[in-house]
This record gives C-alpha cells, structure tokens and sequence, in this order.
C-alpha cells in the first residue's frame, strides 16, 4: 500500500498524464487527454515555427518513460534510438492509435515502479541515461 508521499506522487504523475483535470469547464492540461483531440492530419503536421510533430513528440515522451524507468529503476542498459525504448516504427510512421497505446504502456510500467517505492526510496539518488 502506498504511503501518502507516494500516493500524493502517483496523483500528480496520473493527473499530468491522463487527469480529466477541471471536468466543470472540460478543461484539462494532461497529455492524453489533449491527445483525444487531435486529427490526424495535426498528428503529423509540423506547425509554423516548430520543427516536430505531434507524432514524434508523444514518441519523445514515450521514449523517455522507458528510458527513465529503466535507468531509475532497473538495468541501465537501453540506448536511444532503438526499438525497445522508441518503438517500432520509423520516423514519422507510428500510427497514432498505436502510438498512444504504447505511450500509456510506457507511463504504466513507469508508474508500477513508482508504485512499489516506499517513502525511503524518494531521499535515494536515481540513476539517469546522462
């Protein structure tokens, strides 16, 4: 069971990824919930002055979760640009269903790591890939 320091970080990282934020006003700042409202000509369109898609950002996203977890709490030894942290598909063809489906595995088993940690474990320094 979860201690209130760890609960308390579990609804902050839930409610920045998936939180339905202010349901009054249907206002929300959490990336998924901003993702349901993309078309797919936005999911792969680089906007005026930007030099990525929406596509390649929830993949950035995804990658850094795995990246994270990995490091932070287990081997240490994914690299960037490789399936298993990236996904599998080239750049500019992950499908967008898809690609939410995977990035929401990724915050998963970010967030089982996350879960098992007491409060202890928040004083402890954690490895990073840099």
């Amino acid at each position: 069971m979860a201690t209130d320091k760890i609960a308390a970080y579990l609804h902050l990282l839930e409610e920045a990824f998936e939180g339905r934020g202010l349901e009054q006003s249907n206002e929300s700042q959490s990336l998924v919930w901003n993702l349901a409202t993309v078309t797919h000509a936005e999911w792969t369109a680089v906007a005026p002055g930007a030099s990525r898609t929406i596509e390649s950002m929830v993949r950035h996203v995804g990658a850094c979760k795995v990246m994270y977890a990995d490091y932070a709490f287990s081997s240490g030894s994914k690299q960037w640009g490789t399936p298993e942290v990236e996904g599998p598909w080239q750049v500019g063809a992950a499908p967008q269903n898809e690609a939410i489906e995977w990035l929401r595995e990724a915050h998963r088993q970010l967030i089982a790591h996350v879960e098992r940690l007491t409060d202890g474990d928040l004083e402890r320094p954690r490895r990073t890939n840099w």
